[in-house]
Protein backbone atom coordinates (compact mmCIF):
# COMPACT_ATOMS: atom_id res chain seq x y z
CA UNK A 1 0.00 0.00 0.00
CA UNK A 2 1.83 3.27 -1.13
CA UNK A 3 4.77 1.91 -2.37
CA UNK A 4 5.12 -0.46 0.64
CA UNK A 5 4.91 -4.24 1.45
CA UNK A 6 2.30 -5.46 4.41
CA UNK A 7 1.13 -8.51 4.90
CA UNK A 8 -1.57 -9.39 6.87
CA UNK A 9 -3.29 -13.18 7.46
CA UNK A 10 -6.75 -13.23 7.11
CA UNK A 11 -9.21 -16.03 8.37
CA UNK A 12 -11.98 -18.12 6.29
CA UNK A 13 -14.75 -18.15 8.41
CA UNK A 14 -17.38 -19.20 5.90
CA UNK A 15 -17.11 -20.56 2.54
CA UNK A 16 -19.98 -21.50 0.30
CA UNK A 17 -18.42 -22.86 -2.75
CA UNK A 18 -19.57 -21.48 -6.19
CA UNK A 19 -21.63 -18.71 -3.83
CA UNK A 20 -19.19 -17.06 -1.12
CA UNK A 21 -16.53 -17.00 0.91
CA UNK A 22 -15.69 -14.23 4.36
CA UNK A 23 -12.54 -13.50 5.39
CA UNK A 24 -11.92 -11.84 8.55
CA UNK A 25 -8.82 -10.25 10.39
CA UNK A 26 -7.90 -7.99 13.56
CA UNK A 27 -5.62 -5.55 13.23
CA UNK A 28 -4.13 -3.18 15.88
CA UNK A 29 -8.10 -3.43 17.58
CA UNK A 30 -10.12 -2.97 14.18
CA UNK A 31 -11.93 -5.76 12.86
CA UNK A 32 -12.06 -6.42 9.21
CA UNK A 33 -14.92 -8.62 7.69
CA UNK A 34 -15.41 -9.14 4.01
CA UNK A 35 -17.51 -11.00 2.03
CA UNK A 36 -16.69 -11.95 -1.80
CA UNK A 37 -19.63 -13.48 -3.53
CA UNK A 38 -20.07 -14.64 -7.09
CA UNK A 39 -23.47 -14.55 -9.07
CA UNK A 40 -24.89 -15.11 -12.39
CA UNK A 41 -25.57 -12.60 -14.61
CA UNK A 42 -26.45 -12.36 -17.88
CA UNK A 43 -24.44 -15.41 -18.94
CA UNK A 44 -21.36 -14.11 -16.74
CA UNK A 45 -20.38 -14.41 -13.39
CA UNK A 46 -20.35 -10.83 -10.88
CA UNK A 47 -18.28 -10.76 -8.24
CA UNK A 48 -19.13 -8.70 -5.51
CA UNK A 49 -17.03 -7.93 -2.14
CA UNK A 50 -18.40 -6.31 0.98
CA UNK A 51 -16.25 -5.21 3.68
CA UNK A 52 -17.31 -3.61 7.34
CA UNK A 53 -14.72 -2.55 9.79
CA UNK A 54 -15.35 -2.45 13.66
CA UNK A 55 -13.27 -0.87 15.79
CA UNK A 56 -12.71 -0.45 19.71
CA UNK A 57 -11.00 2.59 20.27
CA UNK A 58 -12.00 6.34 19.53
CA UNK A 59 -9.09 7.73 17.38
CA UNK A 60 -9.54 4.64 15.10
CA UNK A 61 -13.42 4.79 14.79
CA UNK A 62 -12.47 9.17 13.53
CA UNK A 63 -9.86 7.85 11.28
CA UNK A 64 -11.89 5.03 9.55
CA UNK A 65 -13.24 7.07 6.69
CA UNK A 66 -10.01 8.33 5.63
CA UNK A 67 -8.63 5.17 6.01
CA UNK A 68 -11.27 3.46 4.56
CA UNK A 69 -10.73 5.93 1.21
CA UNK A 70 -7.36 4.44 0.67
CA UNK A 71 -7.92 1.10 1.32
CA UNK A 72 -11.15 1.81 -1.06
CA UNK A 73 -8.60 2.93 -3.84
CA UNK A 74 -6.14 -0.43 -3.60
CA UNK A 75 -9.30 -3.19 -3.31
CA UNK A 76 -10.73 -1.43 -6.17
CA UNK A 77 -7.14 -1.94 -8.15
CA UNK A 78 -7.14 -5.64 -7.19
CA UNK A 79 -10.91 -6.34 -7.83
CA UNK A 80 -9.68 -5.04 -11.66
CA UNK A 81 -6.61 -7.42 -11.71
CA UNK A 82 -8.96 -10.72 -10.89
CA UNK A 83 -11.38 -9.20 -13.31
CA UNK A 84 -8.45 -9.38 -16.03
CA UNK A 85 -7.57 -12.36 -14.79
CA UNK A 86 -10.92 -13.96 -15.72
CA UNK A 87 -11.25 -12.55 -19.05
CA UNK A 88 -7.46 -13.88 -19.91
CA UNK A 89 -8.73 -16.99 -19.19
CA UNK A 90 -12.29 -16.88 -20.50
CA UNK A 91 -11.46 -15.24 -23.37
CA UNK A 92 -14.18 -12.59 -23.19
CA UNK A 93 -14.61 -8.50 -21.94
CA UNK A 94 -17.54 -7.60 -20.01
CA UNK A 95 -17.56 -3.65 -19.67
CA UNK A 96 -17.09 -2.47 -16.02
CA UNK A 97 -19.47 -2.00 -14.23
CA UNK A 98 -21.74 1.53 -12.78
CA UNK A 99 -21.63 1.48 -9.47
CA UNK A 100 -18.80 -0.25 -7.50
Amino acid sequence: MNGRENTMEFDVTESIPNERVRIVNETHGTVWDSVFRVAPSNGHAVLTMRMETRSRRLHQKLLMPLIMLVIRKAVEKDMDAVQASCEKVSGTTVPPPVQR
